[in-house]
């Protein structure tokens, strides 16, 4: 049997993080970088440079590629069931590859955008940070104690969690693909990822 296939075309946390946890349950998982390398290579190690940690937690266990031009991008595209990305309206660029091109991208079973406030409503085009997300989804609210300022919890937890929610979305459209359905696109928000959280601890409260 066949492994199903990603095509991973990510250049934060994110998007990378989904297809981290497809290439752990099976999925081959192809990493698009572009000429000057995945921007979380660049960012270093706290401790002393060289490779980011983040880079090295969301990208073992996949395939590498060097984005050349659009013809090798069509044949990576045609080859997979679905392509992971964190294009947003606010960034143009991702991978070497316009905004507008991704909108035209027909793997097998879709494409999946994960990104800060999703690709449409009146934050789409917002510059968010970790940060922001975790304190516009409410989450923020619940943490710390109940006398001091709402407290952030962990590097990328926002990214990680729409990560996730983007990882169940690529399984769910590979399903519904097989099963005769058509699914073109699927927009991930990592607020709404995070607000889903909120809904026990909010009740409780």
């Amino acid at each position: 049997m066949t492994a199903p296939r990603a095509l991973d075309l990510a250049t934060g946390v994110s998007g990378a993080y989904a297809t981290k946890l497809l290439a752990e349950v099976g999925w081959d998982v192809v990493k698009v970088e572009p000429d000057g390398g995945d921007p979380l290579r660049r960012q270093g190690s706290r401790w002393g440079g060289g490779e980011g940690g983040a880079f090295a937690f969301v990208n073992h266990g996949k395939r590498s590629a060097i984005l050349e031009d659009h013809a090798q991008l069509d044949a990576l595209t045609a080859a997979a069931d679905v392509v992971v990305g964190d294009f947003s309206p606010a960034g143009a660029a991702a991978s070497g590859i316009e905004r507008g091109a991704f909108a035209t991208l027909a793997p097998r079973a879709g494409v999946i955008s994960v990104t800060p406030f999703g690709l449409r409503g009146p934050r789409a085009g917002w510059a968010a940070s970790d940060l922001v997300v975790q304190a516009a989804s409410g989450l923020m609210f619940l943490t710390g104690e109940w006398d001091q300022p709402p407290m952030q919890l962990p590097p990328y937890a926002a990214a990680m969690t729409g990560g996730l929610a983007a990882a169940g979305a690529a399984v769910a459209a590979k399903l519904a693909v097989d099963g005769g359905a058509s699914v073109r696109r699927v927009d991930v928000s990592q607020v709404e990822a995070m607000a889903a959280l909120t809904y026990a601890p909010t009740s409780n409260y």
